[in-house]
């Protein structure tokens, strides 16, 4: 996975934990956050930010005849890297843009990262902004997590599999955060699944590989891969993490049989390296699959040309778990994917 998309996977999570607080603290009004990837984006004054709500503290607020007129928060998070000073005179430009319309009300304005380095700390507290660390905002747990998940992310592909005893501590430390859950199931779940199929088949293992099909041109990312020796061959797995009550759906199945194994199967086999060996494509769930996709899956043929296909939902995944050696395994999935959705308590681990 690349570092953007780690970082953008973790800067998600972020901004949940921080609507969570501002609202809490009163800084905006409760039910009217907007954060980035909701369907209507959040902007003020026509400029999008990263997370937005009216704010009716004093100092923002104007009253009229026509009654009590909100000003706004405003917030951009930056996880990659330290923010420098060219990143702090950016989010200036802007405040001043958001600020020039005539009649426009006031901002609060707000940018979290990391780090902040010295010059641009002084820049933007010069200003009166509000720059605020991780550290600052959630302690220091949950911002070494953060950290974590994007040195996670960002190396799949290029170790055998991560510790699962850390990916535990880490998981653990970031349900902390309410609204992320969702988020944080999906993007490390083939990464819990990678560390399963590892612990319980051995093997070589890559997840989260990206690859481009020589014939073709087009390219895919193959979330689990596990290379079993000559014999076993070659597992590959398509992750989809469910949350409670929802399903694999018909066209998620029918797009993974007709086109992502196909494409993918030709992307290993003219690689080079994987020809003449045997190969296993399974659709893997820790939720139910929709009764017209099962049903139509289980109507079409399952041993191909080079290749067989099967699938497990969450039943069967359950019973694969339980062969599994290593302990933080079971518990990252039953905590995690086979119980309801992830625990949610509060953002702020001091409050």
């Amino acid at each position: 996975m690349a570092v953007s998309l780690a970082n953008e996977i973790a800067e998600s999570v972020a901004l949940e934990g921080i609507k969570d607080w501002a609202r809490r603290i009163g800084f905006g009004s409760f039910g009217k956050f907007a954060i980035r990837g909701d369907e209507q984006p959040p902007q003020v004054a026509g400029i999008t930010w990263d997370l937005t709500a009216p704010s009716y503290i004093r100092p923002l607020v104007s009253v009229s005849q026509k009654g009590v007129k909100p000003g706004f928060l405003v917030c951009d998070i930056s996880l990659f890297g330290s923010i420098e000073r060219p990143e702090a005179e950016a989010f200036l430009r802007k405040c001043d843009l958001a600020s020039a319309p005539v009649g426009m009300p006031p901002i609060m304005p707000m940018i979290v990262g990391h780090v902040f380095s010295s010059d641009a700390l002084e820049l933007l507290k010069g200003k009166g902004i509000l720059a605020i660390t991780l550290r600052n905002l959630f302690g220091e747990e949950l911002a070494q997590a953060l950290r974590e998940l994007v040195v996670m992310l960002t190396d799949m592909g290029a170790r055998a599999s991560v510790n699962p005893d850390h990916l535990l501590k880490v998981m653990n430390s970031l349900t902390q955060i309410e609204g992320g859950s969702s988020n944080l199931r999906g993007a490390l779940f083939e990464l819990v699944i990678g560390s399963l199929v590892k612990d319980v088949e051995n093997g070589y293992l890559k997840t989260g590989d990206r690859r481009q099909d020589l014939v073709s041109g087009r390219k895919a990312e193959i979330d689990v891969q596990l290379d079993r020796g000559e014999q076993a061959g070659v597992l590959v797995i398509e992750c989809k993490a469910k949350n409670a009550n929802s399903r694999v759906s018909e066209s998620d199945i029918r797009k993974w049989y007709g086109d992502r194994v196909p494409l993918i199967y030709s992307i290993l086999i003219n690689g080079g390296s994987y020809k003449g060996k045997p190969f296993r494509f399974e659709l893997w769930s820790n939720g139910d699959f929709s009764a017209s996709g099962l049903k139509w899956l289980t109507e079409q043929p399952l041993v191909m040309d080079g290749y067989t296909v099967g699938w497990r939902d969450g039943k069967a995944l359950k019973q694969y778990a339980d062969k599994a050696k290593n302990t933080s395994l079971r518990t990252m999935l039953k905590d995690y994917y086979f119980h309801s959705p992830l625990r949610r308590v509060t953002a702020n681990p001091s409050s």
